[in-house]
C-alpha cells in the first residue's frame, strides 16, 4: 500500500499512529525471566473455546528486511477479526479526519508565537510555508499537530516504493496487514480510538510541546554524543528481527528524555487499558491482535499483563 496514494486524512492517521507508537516502554522493575524469543504469540484460556493470536509489529522496516514469522499465515487465517492499536481503517476515513480537526487547537489565547523564540518561530514559518500552509491558519495548532506537518515528507519517504536519494525502500507492517486484512475480509477492530489517542498529548504541556518541535528543527545540530546515545534503527530492525521482545523493550529505554518522561502514559497505561478489551474481544471469537512489539515485552507488557490475567501465552515459535 503506497503511502502516495493515500488521502490528507488517511496519511494524518497513519502518522498520528506512527508518531504515538514510536515512544518507548519503561518497565518499573526489570522482568526476573525472560521471554522467548518469538514476535507471534499464542492466547489461550480454560473458558476460550477459540485461540487467538498476539502479533509484534514494527511501524516502519526496509522492504528487504520485512518478514512474516512460521505460523503467521496459519494464526492469520483462523481468526475471525484483525484487531490494531486503532481500527485503521476507520480512523483512515475522511471523515474521522474531520471529526479530529477540533482537537488540534490549543485552548484560550495561546499561539505557537508565544511558545517559540522569534528565531524558531521564523524557521518553523518558513518550513510550513515550504509545504503551502501559511501560518495564520495553524497559529492555534498545538506544536505536536505543527510537528506532524513538518515530518509528514519523511513519513511519506518511509512509505513509498522508492525515492529519489536511492534510499532503501520501506513499508509499514500495519498497512500490510490492513491489506492482508481486507483481501480476506476480515472484520477489523482497534484496542483504542484515534481521538483517545490524540488526548494522551493533552495531557503533556503546550511548553514542552514546543520544546519537542523545537528539538526536531535543530536535530541536525545535535551532537555526537546525543545521537550515539540512543539505539540506532540498524540496532533496533536487528532486534526485531531476532525477535527478542524484551530486548527490544530494553533497547527502547535509551530514547530521548522526553520519552523516557512519558513512557508511563504513552505505553504502560495503554498496555494496562488494552487488556480488559483483549479480554472481551476474545470472548467472542478467535482475534489476531496487531500492536508494535515495544508492548510485548518488559515486566508491564502485553505478554505478562495478559499472563497475570489467567491466560496462557506462549510462543509461536520460529
Amino acid at each position: 500500500m503506497n503511502y502516495n496514494s493515500l488521502s490528507p486524512g488517511e496519511k494524518f492517521s497513519l502518522f498520528l499512529f506512527l508518531m504515538l507508537s514510536s515512544f518507548g516502554l519503561r518497565a518499573a522493575n526489570p522482568p526476573t525471566d525472560s521471554l522467548e524469543h518469538a514476535l507471534l504469540w499464542r492466547i489461550t484460556a480454560p473458558d476460550m473455546t477459540d485461540t487467538s493470536y498476539l502479533f509484534g509489529t514494527i511501524h516502519v522496516i526496509g522492504e528487504e528486511d520485512f518478514f512474516l514469522p512460521k505460523g503467521f499465515e496459519e494464526a492469520f487465517a483462523k481468526c475471525d477479526k484483525v484487531v490494531f492499536e486503532i481500527d485503521l481503517e476507520k480512523a483512515m476515513s475522511p471523515f474521522n479526519m474531520i471529526g479530529l480537526m477540533g482537537k488540534m487547537t490549543m485552548e484560550g489565547d495561546t499561539t505557537l508565537e508565544d511558545l517559540l523564540s522569534e528565531e524558531d518561530y521564523a524557521l518553523v514559518s518558513k518550513r510550513m510555508k515550504d509545504q503551502g500552509m501559511p501560518m495564520f491558519m495553524i497559529k492555534n495548532w498545538k506544536p505536536i499537530f505543527i510537528l506532524f506537518f513538518l515530518q509528514q515528507d519523511q513519513v511519506g519517504a518511509g512509505l513509498s516504493d522508492a525515492n529519489e536519494e536511492g534510499m532503501e525502500a520501506t513499508t509499514s507492517y500495519e498497512m500490510e496487514l490492513l491489506r492482508k486484512a481486507q483481501e480476506s475480509g476480515k472484520e477489523m477492530d482497534g484496542l483504542e480510538t484515534a481521538s483517545f489517542q490524540m488526548s494522551l498529548f493533552d495531557k503533556i504541556p503546550y511548553s514542552e510541546q514546543a520544546d519537542l518541535l523545537r528539538d526536531a528543527l535543530h536535530e541536525e545540530e545535535a551532537s555526537e554524543e546525543e545521537k550515539e546515545a540512543s539505539p540506532s534503527m540498524e540496532a533496533l530492525i536487528t532486534t526485531y528481527k531476532a525477535q527478542d521482545v524484551d530486548s527490544l523493550a530494553a533497547m527502547l529505554l535509551l530514547q530521548d528524555e522526553f520519552t523516557r518522561k512519558y513512557s508511563d502514559l504513552f505505553v504502560v497505561g495503554r498496555n494496562k487499558n488494552w487488556i480488559s478489551g483483549m479480554q472481551k474481544l476474545m470472548a467472542e471469537g478467535p482475534v489476531f491482535f496487531a500492536v508494535g512489539a515495544g508492548h510485548l515485552g518488559g515486566e508491564q507488557g502485553v505478554v505478562r499483563l495478559l499472563r497475570a490475567a489467567g491466560y496462557r501465552v506462549s510462543a509461536v515459535q520460529p
